[in-house]
């Protein structure tokens, strides 16, 4: 077991995290850093319905936050040094702080911590390495007189990065359209997944035709058809059934997805889980109006279920930045439901036998290692959750693989060091 957690560490957690935000809040030119606030303010809001009513629900919001303080937390004392080793001037604060805020995906960062803290727990003594604009390893450390490179790579769930992609699109929609106070509910849907290529062309459409305030465009790209359909437009202000209390009770205990499917101002058959949405609240005692609401709903096919593919891409990328730096090790944190998956989806191996991708993802691995002088060995490891009333508990489910034949040997107390549990 890595730890559990209680309200009281949310607390703490919330106050590391708030004076991380505040040492660099009044650089507002930071992209992410309005959005991290109101992160907080959500916390907050937890905090104070906990302290009300008793209970505090370890949902994605507060569980995510939860894993984000307690890396903060165990690495802000972990010396940082260039890539040289060279101690640097700057805080901790203005290395990760800011790289938290202002990083699209803050997680490949909060893993970086993570495995240091991982390595500290452990008895080690990991350095994290600020790179700069440059690729290299994330961390080093001395070990019996031997000096090791160690990156870290963190594989995206495929429903996180099609959701990156609704982010992306829904930006764009809401910076490059003027509707005054107005409202409107579009809906995009397309033949193949959401990808990089498409985000533009949808993004322009659906200006174009909420705009307009037409019905509905068809387009293709590749060969694929993609559709843009206004399916709702109001003008002004709507009245909710909800006054300022039972505003006020949703807010503290609802998780914010679900907000959003209350407080939808349109009449609507169904929602997706990638909805994004936007509005403006205003509360009076006997009822609600909302304007400016935003809606951007989804419907497109699910990436590919091929996670092995995807996690030898990450892998891959982790062998290039090792590149030269000898000796090494590769740690990987992939999702914990899609390494499940990969136990039962199947694949053919080199030699043409239907295995499962978790056995294939071993056949490469060793494979990759074979090939290499200067890794020693690749820690693929997993996140897993149990939550009860109140409490969240984590743990790590790791495996080493070791190159039997590296150029540079790394001693074999340091793999069992990994192993012990803490």
């Amino acid at each position: 077991m890595d730890g559990g957690f209680d309200p009281y560490d949310v607390m703490r957690f919330e106050r590391d995290f708030s004076g991380l935000v505040e040492g660099i809040e009044e650089r507002d030119e930071l992209e992410g850093l309005h959005e991290m606030v109101d992160w907080l303010e959500t916390i907050r809001n937890r905090i104070n319905h906990y302290f009300k009513t008793g209970q505090m629900e370890f949902d994605s919001v507060v569980r995510d936050f939860v894993i984000l303080g307690r890396a903060i937390q165990e690495t802000i004392d972990i010396p940082i040094v260039t890539p040289s080793g060279e101690p640097v001037d700057e805080s901790f604060s203005d290395i990760f702080g800011e790289r938290i805020i202002q990083e699209e995906n803050i997680w490949e960062t909060v893993y970086e911590l993570q495995t240091a803290s991982f390595l500290k727990n452990r008895g080690l003594e990991p350095e994290l390495i600020h790179e700069g604009e440059d690729s290299g390893p994330d961390i080093s450390l001395g070990f019996e007189g031997t000096s090791i490179s160690i990156e870290c790579k963190r594989r995206r769930p495929s429903d996180a990065i099609e959701s990156n992609f609704g982010k992306q699109i829904s930006d764009r929609i809401n910076e490059g359209i003027d509707v005054g106070e107005d409202s409107f509910f579009v809906r995009l849907s397309g033949e193949r997944p959401l990808t990089e290529e498409i985000v533009k062309p949808l993004a322009e459409s659906a200006i174009q035709i909420v705009q307009k305030q037409g019905s509905r465009t068809t387009f293709e790209v590749e060969g694929a058809k993609y559709t843009v359909e206004l399916v709702d437009y109001f003008t002004g202000e709507k009245e909710i059934a909800l006054s300022i209390d039972e505003l006020e009770q949703i807010m503290q205990f609802i998780s914010p997805n679900s907000i959003k499917q209350l407080l939808v101002p349109f009449d609507y058959d169904r929602l997706s889980k990638g909805m994004e949405y936007t509005h403006m609240i205003k509360p009076s005692a006997t009822k609600s109006t909302i304007k400016k609401a935003h809606v951007i709903d989804y419907d497109f096919p699910t990436i590919s279920k091929d996670h092995f593919s995807k996690v030898m891409n990450i892998i891959e990328e982790g062998r290039s930045d090792l590149s030269g730096h000898s000796p090494s090790v590769l740690f990987v944190r992939l999702p914990a439901d899609e390494v499940d998956s990969m136990g039962s989806y199947m694949i053919e191996d080199h030699r043409g036998n239907e295995v499962s991708q978790l056995e294939r993802l071993e056949q490469r691995v060793h494979g990759q290692l074979k090939q290499s002088k200067s890794l020693n060995a690749i820690i693929t490891e997993s996140l897993y959750y149990e939550t009860d009333i109140g409490t969240m508990s984590t743990y790590t489910g790791f495996s080493t693989h070791l190159n039997t034949n590296p150029g540079k040997a790394i001693p074999d107390e340091f793999f069992s060091m990994l192993e012990t549990s803490i």
